[in-house]
């Protein structure tokens, strides 16, 4: 397969023949093909896998977090998509082990996990953890910023650069990216569609209330 062998210095320069040209191409094309394949059973892997949202979250923002599921209520989720562990009857069910079960739902589920990044977040060791899964198993993910956080803030494995959603944000910047997560919503969850005054309402109240509660903190 060695055509030629040309000393060079220190080294040598190898030219191939016809043969070992063609011997390396297929090579080549079967790797190519193989990873391929591979690509191709993960995407089947994926698409039998159940959908599921996980709101990654500190326990001290459950308030915050109540606000929230309000407003995904209105997009009419089927029962058990979304995991909240501060919220009842969307955190971790009864006589299970919690990291246990969420170490399942992350190998198990296509998981879209919601970063709702505060100050109490990064004190959180439970919250860390859960952004080291994501960011490990390749989860898709967003920013959702509380009250008083900004993107110069975040640390740790997620983009700082990405582009979220942040309740401080004007009126219209925030009505603008909420609208964006409905849209991504009802087209990753194939959900129904749901009529805009409706979700735009559920949009407002959820900035005064969030805004509220940062004031009564205060």
């Amino acid at each position: 397969m060695i055509s030629t062998t040309t000393i060079w210095g220190n080294g040598a320069m190898i030219t191939l023949s016809e043969t070992g040209k063609k011997y390396f191409e297929k090579k080549q094309a079967a790797l190519d093909k193989a990873a391929e394949d591979q690509e191709d059973r993960q995407a089947t892997m994926n698409s039998q896998m159940e959908n599921k949202i996980l709101i990654s979250h500190a326990s001290d923002d459950q308030e915050y977090m109540e606000l929230l599921i309000k407003l995904l209520e209105t997009l009419r989720f089927p029962n058990g998509t979304i995991i909240c562990s501060s919220i009842p009857g969307y955190g971790i069910p009864g006589r299970k082990k919690i990291y246990e079960w969420l170490k399942e739902q992350f190998l198990t589920c296509n998981l879209h996990v919601i970063f709702a990044l505060s100050y109490n977040y990064y004190a959180s060791a439970a919250c860390l953890n859960e952004m080291g899964a994501t960011w490990v198993t390749k989860s898709s993910s967003m920013l959702f910023l509380l009250p008083g956080f900004g993107f110069d803030k975040i640390r740790g494995c997620v983009d700082a650069t990405e582009v979220g959603i942040s309740i401080d944000s004007k009126d219209a910047e925030l009505k603008h990216r909420l609208n964006e997560l409905k849209n991504s919503l009802l087209t990753e969850f194939s959900l129904e569609p749901i009529e805009d005054i409706r979700w735009e309402e559920a949009s407002v109240s959820h900035k005064k209330r969030a805004k509220l509660r940062e004031y009564s903190l205060n």
